[in-house]
C-alpha cells in the first residue's frame, strides 16, 4: 500500500494528501482493513467487513462442502452479537474451515481457489480470537480476491479487491491515524 499511497497526486493548495484522501481511494479492501485495524476501528465492524469480502469467494468451495460458510456465518452472528457463546461456535466453525483449507487438493487452479476461500473463511475467526498483529482481517480479503484470481483470472481478482474496498468502505468507520478525526 505504501508503494500506491505515495504514487498519489498531492493536493492543490499545499496540504498534501490526506489519510481521508487515501482510505476514498485505495482500491483494496485488505489495505483498507489494515489500516482500520491500526487504526483502533471496531473488532465487529472489522469482522462484518472482513466477512463481506470472504463472501463471495465461498463460490469457489465445492458443493455440498458448508465449512466455510458456515465459518463466516458464525463470524457474522458473533459481529452482530459479540456473545461468548457466539465467539465459541466461530471459533469451532472457524476451525472447521482452517481444516478444509488444509485438506484441499491445491493442484488444480479451481481447488486451489477453493482452498483461499476457506482460508479466507478461518483468517475471519482469528479477528474474532483476538490475535495480537492486527492484520488478519487484511488476509481475509487478500486470500478472498486470490481465490477469484485463481478460479477466474487476474481481471476477477481486481475486481474482487475494488467490491472489497467498497465494502471496507461501507462498513467500518473511518478513523485518522494522523488523530485529525473521523
Amino acid at each position: 500500500m505504501s508503494d500506491w499511497a505515495e504514487a498519489r497526486p498531492v493536493r492543490m493548495g499545499g496540504r498534501g494528501r490526506t489519510c481521508r484522501d487515501l482510505w476514498d481511494a485505495a482500491p483494496r479492501g485488505s489495505w483498507l482493513l489494515d489500516y482500520a485495524a491500526a487504526a483502533g476501528a471496531p473488532r465487529p465492524a472489522l469482522v462484518r467487513a472482513a466477512a463481506a469480502c470472504v463472501r463471495p469467494a465461498l463460490r469457489f468451495v465445492s458443493e455440498g462442502e458448508d465449512r466455510p460458510r458456515l465459518a463466516v456465518e458464525a463470524a457474522e452472528a458473533w459481529a452482530d452479537r459479540p456473545t461468548e457463546e457466539n465467539r465459541r461456535m466461530a471459533k469451532a466453525k472457524g476451525k472447521a474451515a482452517e481444516e478444509m483449507a488444509g485438506v484441499t487438493n491445491v493442484e488444480a487452479m479451481v481447488a486451489l481457489a477453493a482452498h483461499y476461500a476457506a482460508s479466507a473463511a478461518w483468517m475471519v475467526k482469528a479477528i474474532i480470537m483476538e490475535r495480537t498483529w492486527g492484520t488478519d482481517a487484511g488476509w481475509a480479503a487478500w486470500r478472498a480476491a486470490w481465490a477469484h484470481r485463481h478460479a477466474e483470472g487476474p481481471e476477477s481478482e481486481a475486481a474482487a479487491h475494488a467490491a472489497c474496498a467498497d465494502e471496507v468502505r461501507r462498513l467500518v468507520p473511518f478513523l485518522d491515524l494522523a488523530g485529525g478525526g473521523r
